[in-house]
């Protein structure tokens, strides 16, 4: 049986939401531009982002997959495929400190279960690692 719920942890949506709302327009703008969206306007756009980041806000609450339109789910997968969060803390790596590799290698981690998470539900679970 297929999966149609993304359930994310606190730390999953935090990742998520550290992606900026207006890079997220700006990559859906181009996506409506290119013909890979249906078109719309950039208020419309800067709607549907706000309304998918208001559902992983209230990660509590698992996201109907399936009920999303193509565009919400344009606007998710852009939250994974554009994150920077494990190259902000990047550095953390050369530190002498093993917490500060620890919080590396947990943000490592939760990258790639956000991704398999998105596999199991048909979303694209695709991301460059900046790490």
């Amino acid at each position: 049986m297929t999966k149609t719920s993304l359930a994310l942890t606190h730390h999953q949506a935090e990742i998520l939401l550290d992606r900026p709302e207006d890079c997220i327009i700006q990559c859906m703008g181009e996506a409506v531009d290119g013909g890979e969206l249906p078109p719309m306007d950039e208020v419309k756009i800067a709607e549907v982002v706000l309304e998918v980041m208001h559902k992983v806000i209230h990660w509590t609450n698992p996201i109907d997959v399936p009920a999303l339109s193509a565009a919400e789910r344009y606007a998710l997968e852009d939250m994974l495929a554009g994150s920077t969060w494990c190259g902000q803390i990047a550095h953390l790596s050369d530190s002498p400190l093993s917490s500060d590799r620890r919080k590396l290698r947990n943000a490592q981690k939760a990258l790639f279960a956000i991704a398999e998470k998105f596999k199991e539900v048909g979303l694209n679970g695709s991301f460059v690692p900046d790490f």
